[in-house]
């Protein structure tokens, strides 16, 4: 399983009202995306 899938299954089982694409889960990628290129850098 990777990070992504984990992140997906980690949200729906925080927050099992959201399924799909939703505005949380588009947060949590930014957020992700933003974490990656800081630690690319570092």
């Amino acid at each position: 399983m990777d990070k992504e899938e984990f992140e997906k299954k980690k949200s729906r089982l925080e927050y099992p009202q959201f399924t799909g694409k939703s505005q949380h889960s588009k947060n949590i990628e930014k957020k992700n995306i933003k974490l990656k290129v800081i630690t690319d850098i570092i």
